[in-house]
């Protein structure tokens, strides 16, 4: 992380040892400690980045060389801040993850941009039209039907759109860490330089409490499922998943301080900040890992919920479908499900695949090893999947119900023959 006034720090830290060893910077110069200010022997001071000094200038009074405890001085404040050293991450690789999880979300009707995933959009709006022109069709073929490409379908598109969402939050939150952490360090690096400049003037050490903005700065960015609806147990874990993680985020607290009586105090407040700071860090990063993770076992533990194909047409399918229709209801449900199997390709497209690398890749002693990236792409991928093969098996059902239709319309053998085999053909379950 560049910009860290760390030359500056190990300087003040050394001005502070030398006043406390009586030796202050030599009166009407800055480039030397002479005994009380004034004495004739003197040890050189380092450079302005902290670097170099503490050889006497070959008087007698003056004692061996200070350059062994200036390194010792430098090598305390290395050990500290070298886990923040290498750049942070700045959030701006999360950002199209995050849309695309978000777009993905909301065409499938749990729009998750901002606070909570609401049950709207096109695709809720189109099955419900197919329910509601099923009203008027009667025959063998129709309660199947309606179990699993109304009912059913419901409930795996919300949980899809609900994972989506749980991915938004987690690369939201991501979004939202590291700025504030580079600020943070930013903060505590500066307020510790003051610290030790104050104490090398011989003046009190400064106490200053720094506010982390790394705490907190996740809370406001996860998406709160806001209700499961008609989607069942299984999705209503992912709407407490939300909301626990949602709490938990809020109630992450640490602190940081920067203070002391000594050089030596002062240092340590700085290395206890920086691992409040990490700290903050990884609680957040382990309350995003701990949702996602629910989620994956919520899918592994009921994929029918999730995943269309996994859920079987509740029908005898040696039994001959019979069906009783008007023709403008058989077109205005092969219309609502065009839609729907067309949203369903635009949430596939929309969401495609978790990044390749690491969005906020860091020092693997900041926050959580590797933070997030390998629960996100698991959950990403077992979504994408389970968006893949619920399109293909939506579009079976409506190739399913077109060819009913179009048998009892036309007494198609064609006809007949299709509805044979997609209905032989919707048993076969992929497996997620």
């Amino acid at each position: 992380m560049s910009g860290l006034p760390i030359g500056a720090m190990k300087r003040a830290a050394i001005d502070s040892f030398m006043v406390e060893q009586g030796w202050l910077l030599t009166l009407g110069g800055d480039t030397s400690y002479s005994l009380w200010g004034f004495l004739n022997s003197s040890y050189s001071r380092p450079g302005p980045e902290g670097e170099g000094g503490g050889e006497p200038d070959g008087f007698s009074e003056a004692g061996g060389s200070m350059a062994p405890s200036f390194d010792s001085i430098r090598a305390r404040i290395d050990a500290y801040i070298a886990p923040w050293l290498a750049p942070l991450p700045d959030g701006e690789d999360c950002i199209d993850p995050k849309d695309n999880a978000s777009e993905a979300a909301t065409v499938l009707g749990a729009s998750g941009t901002g606070g909570q995933v609401l049950d709207n959009g096109e695709l809720p709006r189109s099955n419900e039209g197919v329910a509601r022109f099923l009203t008027n069709i009667h025959g063998s073929f129709k309660a199947p039907f309606y179990d699993k490409y109304f009912s059913q379908f419901s409930i795996v598109s919300y949980g899809i759109g609900a994972a989506c969402a749980i991915l938004e939050s987690n690369y939201a939150g991501q979004g939202k860490i590291w700025p504030a952490a580079q600020d943070d360090v930013a903060e505590i690096c500066a307020s510790t330089v003051a610290a030790l400049q104050a104490k090398a003037d011989r003046a009190a050490s400064e106490h200053t409490k720094v506010a982390l903005t790394v705490v907190g700065a996740v809370a406001g960015a996860v998406v709160t499922i806001a209700s499961a609806g008609t989607a069942g147990p299984a999705v209503a874990s992912l709407v407490l998943l939300s909301s626990t993680a949602a709490t938990a985020l809020t109630v992450i607290e640490a602190e940081a301080a920067i203070s002391g009586d000594s050089y030596s105090d002062i240092l340590d407040s700085f290395g206890a900040a920086l691992e409040s700071l990490n700290s903050g860090i990884t609680k957040q990063e382990e309350a995003l890992n701990t949702m996602m993770a629910g989620a994956i076992d919520a899918i592994g533990a009921h994929p029918e919920n999730f995943n269309l194909d996994a859920f079987s047409l509740p029908m005898d399918h040696d039994t001959a479908i019979t069906l009783t229709m008007i023709k403008d209801d058989s077109d205005a449900i092969s219309l609502d499900m065009g839609r729907v199997a067309g949203a369903l390709g635009d949430a596939a497209s929309s969401l495609g695949s978790a990044p390749a690398t690491n969005p906020t890749p860091r020092d693997s002693r900041i926050g959580v090893t590797d933070g997030t990236h390998p629960t996100a792409t698991e959950l990403y991928a077992l979504t994408a999947r389970c968006l893949v093969l619920t399109k293909a098996e939506y579009e079976r059902g409506r190739g399913l119900f077109e060819a009913a239709a179009k048998d009892f319309f036309d007494a198609d053998s064609e006809a007949t023959a299709l509805v044979n085999r997609l209905a032989a053909a919707e048993v076969l379950i992929e497996n997620i």
